[in-house]
């Protein structure tokens, strides 16, 4: 590391002794000056010098960079080779992933993904998109406890393969970096005993779950594992983004204090964050749709029933009309027309009482609502007649 360092620093003194020496020789062309032409030599030999220095490689850094070369070849073709007898083997099984292929199932009752008291938030990265044939490259996670963080875990994995450059510059992640890190099968017990069978909570968990159960598969264990998707909660508890991407919704939320950097450690810190916000707005939104549909429940019935009493007055059933009116008003709902009817019907019958007891339930349900048999000034007007009424009897 410090003979790179020198290496570099060597090789830009030696630009800048080239510059200087390039500047002394064009000022001795234009005057003649034995100054001059010591400066041009000077410089120019120095820049020579320190070029030497900074791009020479002695034959046993030569040897030592070629024999690592090798070892890191060595590693990635050792990988492939194991791949592909895995694949051989778990083909002749007739299944691509063996009979060791565990499970990933969603957790979709609402009510479980937030009242769940403990959980596990975590994040992989890969080398693409398809877990029968990419790799996990890092794994994080934390464990919460009573929405407390527990502990928590990360590591890079070793692929059996280089790196894609997309992948490479999305993550920051290297193949140097990755040549120094285990295997899967070296630290699937620490994932698998991390995980502790804990419901997972990830931003498009099926991706996640998928990639690890494949990889414990390959490591001869059936993962079977429950996931929680931030991406279905999201959408329940902030709907009409514009999508529900975690870079977005890390925007759009302020879901992290710092700059994404696309690794999986930042990746769980900003879904873990998510999750809360969700576990904390979704049960309000669900009492709040639940009581519409309730309230939609209720004027589809009254409707009904309006309708069926509306037939039965005009059949000249009007004990049934009654009754079918009278269970609009029971049930609080607001249709006009059923409460106006009721007062006209007990109007004629002389039914006073009525007529009071149909104006107040129409005062307190209708008022508020357009159209004419709306206005309150409608009920209290009929209300003071049946109370005159009443008073003269």
């Amino acid at each position: 590391m410090i003979k790179t360092v020198l290496r570099i620093l060597a090789f830009i003194a030696g630009l800048a002794s080239g510059v200087f020496g390039i500047i002394a020789l064009l000022v001795a062309v234009d005057e003649p000056d034995g100054i001059f032409i010591a400066m041009t030599v000077f410089f120019l030999m120095l820049c020579a010098v320190l070029m030497f220095f900074g791009l020479h490689r002695s034959p046993q850094e030569k040897v030592e960079r070629a024999a690592r070369r090798q070892a890191e070849a060595a590693r990635i073709e050792e990988g492939k080779a194991g791949q592909k007898t895995y694949t051989k083997s778990q083909s002749a099984q007739g299944n691509a992933a063996g009979s060791s292929l565990g499970s990933a199932i969603e957790i979709t009752d609402r009510d479980q993904s937030i009242t769940c008291p403990d959980w596990i938030v975590l994040d992989v990265e890969t080398t693409g998109l398809h877990p029968d044939t990419d790799r996990i490259i890092e794994f994080a996670a934390r464990r919460y406890k009573g929405g407390t963080i527990e502990s928590e875990y990360s590591t890079l994995i070793f692929p059996d393969r280089r790196l894609p450059k997309e992948i490479s510059q999305l993550t920051g992640i290297s193949d140097k970096e990755l040549l120094r890190a285990p295997h899967f099968a070296k630290v699937v017990h620490e994932i698998w005993a991390f995980i502790g069978g804990l419901p997972v909570v990830a931003h498009n968990a099926s991706f996640d779950s998928e990639f690890l159960v494949y990889e414990f598969a390959r490591a001869g264990i059936a993962l079977n594992i429950s996931y929680i998707d931030t991406v279905r909660m999201a959408r329940l508890a902030f709907p009409g983004l514009k999508n529900y991407k975690l870079n977005t919704l890390i925007h759009e939320l302020d879901l992290l204090d710092h700059d994404q950097d696309h690794r999986a450690m930042s990746d769980v810190e900003a879904t873990a964050k998510l999750y809360q916000l969700c576990r904390e707005r979704i049960p309000g939104l669900q009492e709040e749709k639940r009581r519409e549909e309730e309230q939609e429940a209720l004027e589809d019935k009254a409707y009904h029933l309006n309708q069926y009493g509306m037939q039965a007055e005009a059949a000249g059933d009007i004990e049934k009309a009654i009754r079918y009116y009278e269970d609009v008003v029971a049930d609080k709902a607001c249709l006009p027309h059923s409460y106006i009817r009721l007062a006209i019907i007990y109007k004629k019958q002389k039914r006073w009482e009525d007529v009071v007891r149909i104006c107040d339930a129409a005062l307190s349900v209708l008022p508020g609502t357009p159209g004419k048999w709306c206005q309150p000034e409608e009920y209290e007007k009929r209300r003071s007649e049946a109370i005159a009424k009443i008073e003269a009897s």
